[in-house]
């Protein structure tokens, strides 16, 4: 993990707000054939949802502390002193974390007659790949120092936890009318759209218009 993400709220809008056009099959339900859960099944699934938030929310702020560490120690990809125009057209994030360090040194070695020749170019070569793997010992031990990547993996399962938790809501059919109002709230709500209207995948928007037809019919 090379970038500090701590925003859950963007990841579930990210994750709930899949193209239209990928759901397209959900389009032939009918709504007649539509049985809503039962009361019970709504409340127990409202109990799992709220707990999976509530465990997700509870370690935001651990995540955020962690970030923040590791933001305040970690090196700068600046740090990592290299020969004008080697490794000219990777880039910098490649270089700095997942080269394999050791192939390529090989290759260098490999080449060496054909493409390069000379102390000096095999000098540099070898600063350079030093140079890298000074970087990524320093980034590991400011990662383990603050514990980020240990925050962040277990904030992303805990944020998955909510969102599986959340898309079981939303796909199952509303038994009542204020089941059908936190459908509407969770979909088109302030907390969903922030400045815009998402599009989102039809999964998820056509049960919910199922159960608006469907509670619609019984007033």
């Amino acid at each position: 993990m090379h970038e500090v993400a701590t925003s859950r709220r963007a990841v579930m809008r990210a994750l709930a707000t899949i193209p239209t056009m990928i759901a397209i099959p959900a389009v032939a339900q009918s709504v007649a054939g539509t049985v809503p859960a039962s009361t019970a099944e709504w409340e127990t699934a409202m109990l799992a949802y709220q707990r999976a938030k509530a465990a997700a929310n509870a370690h935001q702020p651990i995540m955020d502390r962690a970030a923040d560490a590791f933001q305040a120690i970690k090196p700068p990809l600046e740090s990592i002193k290299l020969q004008p125009l080697s490794f000219a057209g990777q880039p910098a994030s490649f270089v700095a974390h997942d080269m394999d360090l050791e192939k390529t040194w090989l290759d260098f070695l490999a080449g060496e007659g054909k493409w390069w020749n000379g102390e000096r170019a095999r000098q540099g070569m070898r600063e350079d790949l030093d140079s890298i793997a000074a970087f990524r010992d320093t980034f590991r031990r400011a990662d383990e120092a603050t514990g980020f990547t240990v925050a962040f993996d277990r904030q992303e399962a805990l944020d998955e936890a909510e969102y599986l938790a959340m898309d079981h809501m939303l796909s199952i059919p509303a038994p009542h009318r204020q089941a059908m109002l936190w459908k509407l709230d969770m979909l088109f709500g302030p907390t969903a759209c922030g400045d815009s209207t998402p599009s989102y995948a039809l999964s998820y928007v056509e049960p919910f218009f199922d159960d608006v037809r469907r509670l619609s019919e019984r007033a």
